[in-house]
C-alpha cells in the first residue's frame, strides 16, 4: 500500500469492505494530514481521523 511509503508510517491496514483503516506512525516524523492526502489521492475517498483509546 502506498501509504506505507510515506516517511514515518510504520504500518497501515485497511478494509475497504468496512471502509476503515488503521495507520501506525511516528508523530516526530509525520502527521495524519500527510498520509490522509496520500489515501485520498489513491482512493478518491475523503478520510477522517478517529480518536483511539489508550489501549488500542
Amino acid at each position: 500500500m502506498a501509504v506505507k511509503r510515506v516517511p514515518g508510517v510504520a504500518d497501515a491496514v485497511f478494509s475497504f469492505d468496512e471502509a476503515r483503516g488503521f495507520v501506525r506512525y511516528d508523530p516526530d516524523v509525520t502527521d495524519p494530514t500527510a498520509f490522509m492526502a496520500e489515501l485520498e489521492r489513491m482512493t478518491g475517498f475523503e478520510s477522517v481521523v478517529e480518536p483511539t483509546l489508550p489501549n488500542e
